[in-house]
């Protein structure tokens, strides 16, 4: 069995219970059984349970993490232990794991916990080799071609006719940067619709509705249900770094990022070394303008990931 260690919450995001499940449908389908340790938010619950994926929940406020695994690896027949967790799991654990000899892999992970691991995945970032590897034995592969992204967003056709523009500055937008850069995507005078994605309690909300009211190549939404299915016809877009910045890339929409942490600015650049986006500040707002991404391949990630530990499971 491949057991998953992640979470999902408001403060978190689903990004992380997000590619973990589409490693675990991918690792499924090649007929090996997975399950997923979570905290008890509705996030992380929901997505599973439409994936028909079995989970235990796991609390680190009422638990003692070593013990509390120790408990689990003696009720369950694990192979694989797979983390993609920023919650202080103690590197203790990886080696009661190891010493198991359950294969351990992190995914696109900072802290100490990676340094005793198997196998570790990340994507292209310089901030990588500034990390401490100090006595650590882990293999660590690293590129686009582990960049993991649900399969949807691999397989979608762009369509030819793309011109619509995104303005997606996360869930909460605790900058509140999205109505000034509506304000200037319109101020551009451009034909392209702009599609706005807020949650419904925004502090601007009511601006931003009004917007969209008197203009009416502005749509505003809460929630997209099918984040690949919608992008494919997005050309452009102004996001905060983040997963989605892997997401557009994949599907060659060319992007602003803010960047609000020094880790967001590093691995930004590589974005921008191929094309793929461009920064943009508070600042700067007024000097965004559309650009076109280049038309790069990008394989699949979650097989990649999955052709390399069915290969050390052998």
């Amino acid at each position: 069995m491949v057991v998953f260690r992640c979470d999902a919450s408001k403060s978190v995001g689903l990004g992380h219970i997000t590619r973990c499940i589409a490693l675990a449908k991918t690792l499924r389908n090649r007929g090996m059984a997975v399950h997923f340790v979570i905290n008890s938010d509705e996030l992380s619950k929901r997505p599973l349970n439409d994936a028909e994926i079995s989970f235990t929940e796991f609390s680190k406020a009422e638990d003692d993490y070593l013990a509390w695994f120790t408990h689990f690896i003696r009720q369950h027949k694990i192979d694989v232990f797979i983390g993609d967790i920023r919650d202080d799991l103690p590197p203790a654990l990886i080696r009661l794991l190891k010493s198991k000899e359950i294969l351990t892999v992190a995914i696109d992970e900072p802290s100490d916990y990676r340094k005793e691991c198997d196998l570790l995945f990340y994507p292209p970032t310089p901030a990588v080799q500034r990390l401490d590897w100090t006595d650590s034995e882990a293999i660590v592969y690293q590129g686009w071609n582990y960049v993991l992204l649900r399969d949807e967003f691999y397989q979608q056709e762009c369509k030819s006719s793309k011109d619509q523009w995104l303005v997606m500055l996360g869930g909460t937008d605790v900058h509140r940067q999205t109505l000034p850069v509506l304000n200037h995507l319109i101020s551009l005078g451009q034909s392209s619709d702009i599609n706005v994605v807020v949650q419904a309690d925004h502090p601007d909300i009511e601006k931003i509705n009004s917007i969209s009211k008197t203009h009416s190549r502005v749509h505003v939404k809460h929630l997209i249900d099918d984040m690949a299915s919608f992008l494919t016809g997005i050309s452009f877009a102004v996001i905060n770094f983040g997963v989605s910045a892997y997401e557009l890339a994949v599907m060659q929409v060319a992007s602003y990022h803010f960047c609000w942490q020094d880790d967001h600015v590093t691995s930004h650049r590589l974005f921008a070394e191929m094309g793929f986006a461009k920064r943009v500040t508070v600042e700067s707002i007024e000097k965004v303008k559309p650009f076109t991404s280049p038309s790069i391949q990008i394989t699949k990630a979650t097989n990649n990931i999955a052709d390399i530990i069915a290969s050390k499971l052998m």
